[in-house]
This record gives C-alpha cells, sequence and structure tokens, in this order.
C-alpha cells in the first residue's frame, strides 16, 4: 500500500469512529443527462448524446455534527458524423465533516469537504 492510502484509511477510519449513536439516512439516485461536446482534436467535431449516472449519498446526523459520504458514477454515449465516442464521470469520494452553528431545526452546518472527481 502506498503512504496515501494509509493515509486516507486512517483518515476515513477516526471519521467514522465518531458515528456512534447518531441518525442514519441513505438514497441514492439514478439521473439521465443530454451532453454535448465540441472536441478540436477532431477537426471541431461537435459529440452529442445521451448519458446515465448512479450515486449513493449517506449522512449521519446527531445534534452537533453531520457527517456526509457521497460517490457517483456516469457514462454518456456521444456521436458526431457516424463517429463514436465514451465520456465516463467519477466520484468516488466526497465526505463532508460538519459542525451545526446552531441547535433550531433549519440549522447551517459548515465545516470541511474532501472531494475527487474525475471527468
Amino acid at each position: 500500500m502506498t503512504r496515501f492510502t494509509k493515509t486516507i484509511g486512517i483518515l476515513l477510519f477516526a471519521v467514522f469512529s465518531t458515528v456512534n449513536s447518531q441518525k442514519y439516512n441513505r438514497s441514492s439516485s439514478l439521473s439521465i443527462s443530454n451532453s454535448q461536446i465540441k472536441e478540436s482534436a477532431n477537426f471541431g467535431f461537435v459529440f452529442k448524446g445521451g448519458g446515465f449516472s448512479y450515486g449513493i449519498n449517506r449522512n449521519w446526523t446527531n445534534d452537533k455534527r453531520m457527517i456526509s459520504y457521497e460517490n457517483d458514477f456516469g457514462v454518456d454515449i456521444l456521436f458526431s458524423h457516424g463517429i463514436g465516442a465514451l465520456g465516463f464521470n467519477l466520484k468516488p469520494i466526497d465526505i463532508g465533516y460538519l459542525f451545526k452553528l446552531n441547535t433550531s431545526e433549519n440549522s447551517i452546518y459548515i465545516g470541511p469537504t474532501l472531494k475527487g472527481e474525475y471527468n
């Protein structure tokens, strides 16, 4: 294992070890999209087509903080002048450790987040 992988693993373990006795919400989403990409390397062709993505979101909350985790994977299938192309969207990690500023029902959260996204 690399040093980076070990560091991320220790960080995730430390964050999720504070999750005891909290409310847990999980949701998933499937979205369909229409994409258009202008490719300058291929004579300026405009590639058009549809795509879809699937993502999962998890939230742990208590009276003082919220921990959120999200990931997403998507594929676009594009065409131009009989030429096909694929586009991939990957978000392996989007994690936030947020602190609650007030105790009312509609509260504001503030804190650090870590996000990795590849298109």
